[in-house]
């Protein structure tokens, strides 16, 4: 299993790494990780904002009204014992020459003591000047375990009979939770409580509906309607049964036994061999959102950066 975003941080605070970028829009998600990793290591935890100034989040004073950016940085610098500092949407303060040298020397000095400054920001949006000095980091959407959290906390509110089915069902529960993944937490407590009340369950379908109107958002990925099923495809019978197996590799059972996830398909062949249709049929036949990546918007210019818009598409 590989590290998680708790894990990288605390072993990049560990490490006396002194400017952290981590780039996320779960605001409340990643402060609370903190906040529980500040109280573990018994380091303080403070938030800034320009609206508020400065809050504390654990082992804090009270808050501050700091909100110039400059004098911001000037108090963080001036403070003693060993600290982490949020700094809530800073990086349209990067345009400043002034943020941009303060930042330089606050990486250079913090090396000697026990104070680390977290951008924290749902873009990601480096200067030139800081490249070597910032350590970016993407923080990790919520996995499987996080989603079945929510999804239990919203059981309640499920109808006992509709209830005992979803309980008494571990495939179905693994169903709810694979319609539910890479979106953010508020995103899957949100689309949960929709199909709640809509269908009085978690609804696959009215899950995956609801997903597809948020992916939209993002203007990279287009979500494909898949309705296909595997006998409208001629011929490929080896792909269709290892398909036909392989849908199984993505329940509970298949992990505890430790069977790996699919990595993916090669499709290659000439125009109208079936290629999409194919892809289609297999999110179908595996219930699971199919997600086109137009390579045509990443590269045209026309919702941002090249690398911006592959990282967000992939992380999604």
């Amino acid at each position: 299993m590989g590290i998680n975003s708790r894990q990288e941080v605390d072993d990049l605070i560990k490490a006396r790494y002194t400017l952290l970028y981590v780039v996320s829009s779960e605001e409340r998600r990643v402060e609370d990780s903190l906040k529980s990793l500040a109280i573990e290591r018994e380091f303080r935890l403070e938030a800034w904002c320009i609206t508020q100034g400065f809050s504390g989040l654990a082992n804090a004073p009270s808050p501050r009204d700091v909100r110039d950016p400059l004098k911001a940085l000037e108090h963080i610098v001036g403070a003693e014992g060993k600290a982490v500092y949020i700094l809530r949407d800073f990086h349209p303060f990067f345009q400043e020459p002034a943020i941009v040298r303060k930042l330089r020397d606050i990486a250079s000095a913090f090396k000697r003591t026990k104070k680390t400054v977290i951008i924290l920001s749902p873009v990601q949006k480096v200067p030139a000047e800081l490249e070597k000095e910032l350590s970016i980091l993407d923080w990790d959407l919520p996995n499987r375990r996080d989603l079945e959290g929510l999804m239990k906390e919203m059981m309640p509110n499920v109808p006992e009979a509709n209830r005992a089915a979803i309980q008494d069902d571990r495939a179905v529960q693994d169903k709810i939770i694979e319609a539910a993944l890479g979106l953010t937490a508020v995103e899957a407590e949100n689309v949960f409580a929709k199909s709640v009340v809509r269908t009085k369950t978690f609804d696959i379908p009215t899950i995956l509906d609801e997903k597809k109107h948020i992916i939209r958002k993002s203007g990279i990925l287009e979500y494909q309607e898949a309705a296909e099923k595997l006998g409208d495809v001629g011929g490929l019978e080896i792909l269709k049964d290892w398909l036909q197996k392989r849908k199984h590799a993505f329940t509970s059972r298949a992990r505890d036994f430790g069977l790996p996830l699919p990595k993916g398909i090669l499709l290659i062949g000439v125009p109208g061999c079936g290629k999409s249709l194919t892809a289609k049929t297999i999110g179908a036949l595996w219930q699971m959102p199919l997600l086109r990546l137009d390579v045509g918007k990443i590269f045209g210019g026309l919702v941002g950066s090249s690398e911006e818009n592959i990282r967000k598409g992939l992380k999604t």
